[in-house]
């Protein structure tokens, strides 16, 4: 910042004092400009009229004026010693009462406060944005699916275990299972039950492990997919409403606790088998992390559309939805 903290005394209006009329006037300028962001540009045709009929230096107090501005912008992010000592100096110059000045101050500090409480809202780690929902768990959600680089983007599509996207999703291509459908598949991972296991297998395994967390394995140790508790909590904890934003429709999730929003695109699932339409755009699928236990063939997903949102529990694990990460504690 520059030193400006002595005024330039060739700039100090020169002449009579103004009228209470007119310094009222300048007052209600200001209070115009900084707190309704007027044209301060707009406003001196009139200031020199009413300066010129009290015979008043209306270039000097427009200079002055232009100075005082140019400080209250910097108040708005910071507020030095040095900067709120000029404030008051230039408003004596100005013909602005220390009363206005006083309410300027406290105005800006505000502001400066609910700046710096949207800024502890949101954060990143390891180059992922995430956003602070004040969730009683600390969870912190990032605002982009896995594979987007935006909160609107779809990003890629996982089978429930898989870390890679891929051209088809079926019983034939996962990787945890034998078989080509719904009656001959038999998983060789994640299993609690010897009827669906390969030749009886069980690990009794019950959420994804992080070389099998597609949100771990793209995004770090930090990120994982988020647990079925984890979907839960975000749904006690926040109202949900069906939106479109920039041309995509979604799930915004706004918190009960600080306010702070997440939105969710309606990705559908271009590879739902027996669909005709794959949903993109209408609903969206996302995995938890969590296996169906009564049915090991079955992960814990979310679903939604316009009409709602809920758990759902009958999900093949070899579909491609998305996955929306979480941030470890």
């Amino acid at each position: 910042m520059d030193d400006r903290t002595s005024t330039n005394n060739s700039q100090v209006p020169s002449g009579n004092e103004p009228s209470d009329v007119l310094r009222q006037y300048i007052e209600a300028l200001v209070e115009d400009v900084v707190f309704n962001g007027e044209s301060f540009e707009a406003q001196k045709k009139w200031l020199r009229r009413y300066c010129e009929l009290e015979h008043i230096d209306s270039d000097g107090l427009i200079t002055n004026l232009s100075e005082f501005f140019d400080t209250m912008e910097e108040l708005k992010s910071s507020a030095s010693k040095t900067s709120v000592k000029l404030a008051y100096l230039q408003a004596r110059d100005c013909y602005i009462s220390t009363s206005i000045v006083d309410k300027l101050m406290e105005s800006l500090a505000k502001g400066r406060s609910n700046n710096a409480e949207e800024e502890v809202g949101h954060g990143s780690a390891i180059g992922h944005d995430y956003v602070d929902l004040g969730l009683p768990s600390g969870t912190l959600w990032a605002t982009c699916n896995l594979g987007a680089s935006k909160p609107e983007d779809y990003g890629e599509y996982y089978a429930w275990g898989e870390t890679e996207p891929k051209d088809e999703y079926d019983w034939e291509t996962y990787k945890y299972a034998h078989g080509n459908d719904d009656e001959t598949c038999e998983l060789t991972k994640y299993c609690n039950s010897e009827d669906d296991g390969y030749h009886g297998f069980t690990d009794y395994l019950t959420e994804l492990q992080n070389s099998d967390d597609p949100a771990t394995a793209n995004w770090g140790p930090k990120w994982q997919t988020p647990s079925k508790v984890q979907w839960d909590e975000l749904i006690a904890n926040s109202t949900n409403t069906w939106t479109t934003r920039n041309g995509i429709n979604g799930l915004l999730f706004t918190s009960k606790k600080n306010g702070q929003s997440l939105f969710f695109p309606a990705s559908g699932c271009p590879w739902f088998p027996m669909k005709e339409e794959d949903e993109t755009g209408s609903s969206g699928y996302y995995w938890s992390r969590s296996l169906y236990t009564e049915d090991p063939v079955l992960a814990e997903d979310i679903f939604f559309d316009s009409h709602g949102i809920g758990i759902s529990f009958d999900s093949r694990r070899m579909r491609g939805y998305s996955v929306r990460p979480v941030r470890k504690n």
